[in-house]
């Protein structure tokens, strides 16, 4: 049975947090049908002052084969690499506040984690794969 990728991301910008004076908005939403036909979802806490931890997604209790697509969620700014990339993705800018990562059509072979946020990072991560 495939299942369905469904992604929606909003963005506005505003003059403050209340958004009074919305500046711009603008929403996009995507719903296909996949190749996927299984999805792990691991919740990890990667400890400040660790550089390039691997997390694991295929194999015991994950995935029989490699991601198709990644949603990483932390609560404290961290870098991430995909595939063995010398350069990393950072999400979140400030400690404390949610930063997200989504990527969908691709294949995810290998993934590592970097925390120099200065304090512990709770981190959420879907894997859909096939």
């Amino acid at each position: 049975m495939p299942l369905y990728l469904i992604g929606t991301t909003t963005w506005q910008v505003a003059e403050d947090s209340t958004k009074a004076q919305l500046i711009s908005s603008r929403s996009s939403s995507k719903t296909e049908a996949t190749d996927i036909t299984e999805c792990v979802e691991r919740r990890v806490e990667i400890p400040d002052a660790t550089t390039d931890q691997a997390i694991g997604f295929v194999g015991a209790d994950g995935l029989s084969t490699n991601a198709l697509a990644l949603f990483i969620q932390s609560n404290n700014p961290i870098t991430v690499k995909i595939n063995g990339s010398d350069t990393g993705l950072p999400i979140g800018n400030t400690v404390g506040e949610t930063g997200t990562l989504m990527i969908d059509a691709t294949t995810i072979t290998s993934l590592t984690i970097s925390n120099a946020s200065g304090a512990t990072a709770k981190v959420t991560f879907v894997f859909p794969g096939a």
